[in-house]
Parts: structure tokens; sequence; C-alpha cells
């Protein structure tokens, strides 16, 4: 599995980017953010991260998930963000 690509694809969603095309676009605009925010070595083009992140099952994620939450939860972190 290639970490650049899982990174990729976290700050495609962190920047919110309308489309994989747009975040493609944006690998060559603004480089230096991916890689010093996401610490990526290399910014995948969308076609590389498509075949790597298509690969991976999304159950794999749901006890790091787990993980990363359960903490947040029992720290009252998320309170503030409920109605």
């Amino acid at each position: 599995m290639n970490a650049d690509a899982l990174m990729a694809g976290l700050a495609m969603f962190s920047v919110k980017d309308p489309s994989l095309l747009a975040f493609d676009e944006r690998r060559f605009a603004e480089p230096h953010n991916c890689k010093t925010i996401y610490g990526m070595g290399t910014i995948p083009c969308n076609t590389s991260m498509r075949k790597i992140l298509d690969l991976i099952e999304m159950d794999t994620f749901g006890p790091l998930f787990k993980d990363a939450f359960r903490p947040l939860q029992q720290g009252k972190v998320l309170e503030k963000w409920s109605s």
C-alpha cells in the first residue's frame, strides 16, 4: 500500500475539493502544501490514486477509526459539535 496515496486521499477530503480532478490540479498549483502538511514524498496523480485506493477494503479502516474516535468520545471533545 502506498502511504502517499492514502495521505493524498485524506488531503483531498480535508481541503474539500469538489472532485478528484480538482485535487489533481491542486497538486500542481500547491505541491508544497501536500508535502509539508501531509508529509507526502510524491504526490500521486488521480489515476495512481484510484488504482491504489480502489484495492483497499473499507473494513480495513474500521478498527483505525474506532481507535481514533474512542478517545475523542470519552474525553467529551466531540460534545461541542453536537446540537
